[in-house]
């Protein structure tokens, strides 16, 4: 029987991994089946048929988030929070992601308490200061080493500008006692950060003349 080969392609939350295996039916029918990685990071083995027809969408957790949607407060898909919820687990688990490689490639995971459960993730976020009133780029989810993933005890709820500070790739200069990034001295100061960086690194000057000369 030649089957349709279906491998590397993305149907909804599921991207087809390798065949499976083919199991006979009556008649000349056949069933083929794939392995695929749900966008949650589950793995499950899938009728290509209902693949492609998308009747099945995911490993099972749509319809889970679909039920966790209509009994959520903020009416699920259209509240912010759940936004933030399917961004955070997409940059952990979808390869597809444009921030996998930073996030999910490198070992970054979101908890079995948060992963499935957006009712749980909601449930700390209100505790623990999330404001859905709050301005974009005001309350963002930040984890506070970032080593480690998604955790109740690794997150808190920052200013976009506070995340930025915390990025691993951070540059530190220690001027008069005080440490801090290169974007926290350009706004001191008022001397581009591409300026800094280059007077650092390229033309070798010391931290003083570096944020002492206009």
């Amino acid at each position: 029987m030649k089957r349709k080969d279906i491998t590397g392609l993305k149907f909804n939350r599921l991207f087809v991994v390798s065949y499976s295996h083919t199991v006979k039916g009556n008649g000349r029918n056949y069933q083929v089946f794939y392995n695929c990685i749900c966008d949650c990071g589950k793995k499950c083995v899938v009728n290509g048929t209902k693949i492609r027809s998308g009747h099945t969408q995911s490993c099972g957790c749509y319809r889970h988030e679909r039920q966790v949607e209509a009994n959520t407060k903020h009416n699920g898909r259209r509240s912010r929070l759940y936004v933030i919820w399917q961004d955070m687990k997409g940059r952990c688990y979808n390869i597809n992601n444009k921030r996998f490689n930073s996030y999910g490639g490198r070992g970054i995971t979101v908890c079995d308490e948060w992963k499935n459960d957006f009712y749980a993730f909601q449930k700390w976020s209100e505790k623990t200061g999330y404001n859905p009133e709050a301005k974009r780029g005001e309350c963002t989810i930040d984890r506070i080493n970032n080593n480690l993933g998604y955790y109740p005890d690794n997150c808190r709820w920052v200013t976009n500008i506070a995340q930025a500070n915390n990025k691993r790739t951070n540059v530190f200069l220690t001027y008069k006692g005080q440490k801090k990034t290169i974007a926290e001295w350009s706004r001191i100061t008022g001397i581009k950060q591409g300026t800094i960086q280059a007077r650092i690194k390229y033309q070798k000057w010391s931290v003083e003349k570096t944020l002492e000369t206009k």
